[in-house]
């Protein structure tokens, strides 16, 4: 009997920690390399602390990425707004933005 309790002991535990894996994530550093402006992206701006062009140009597009609901590139093009201007704190905060968890209420 205590065989058996051992056993499903084990069986327990073990499926708690068997999560499936998930493809290898890029680095932020790497996806952020990699993004390019994407075209017909609308008007969404909000002027921040850059003197960099090119990362307040990302950061507005990150912005209507996420109002658009694109979190996947809304996160690379915050990304690449940071590595462009790595004192840009708001592309720093906003960056995990898109990742974070989204409640509606009803």
């Amino acid at each position: 009997m205590a065989r058996k309790a051992l056993i499903f002991c084990f069986l327990f535990v073990s499926s708690a920690f068997a999560q499936h894996q998930h493809a290898a994530a890029t680095s932020p550093k790497a996806a952020a390399q990699a993004t390019t402006l994407l075209p017909g992206m609308g008007n969404a701006h909000h002027a921040v602390s850059t003197t960099n062009p090119m990362a307040q140009k990302y950061f507005d597009e990150g912005l209507s990425l996420i109002y658009g609901f694109n979190h996947a590139e809304a996160e690379k093009a915050f990304a690449r707004a940071a590595g462009l201007d790595p004192n840009l704190a708001m592309a720093q905060w906003a960056s995990p933005w898109p990742s974070a968890r989204t409640t509606t209420y009803r």
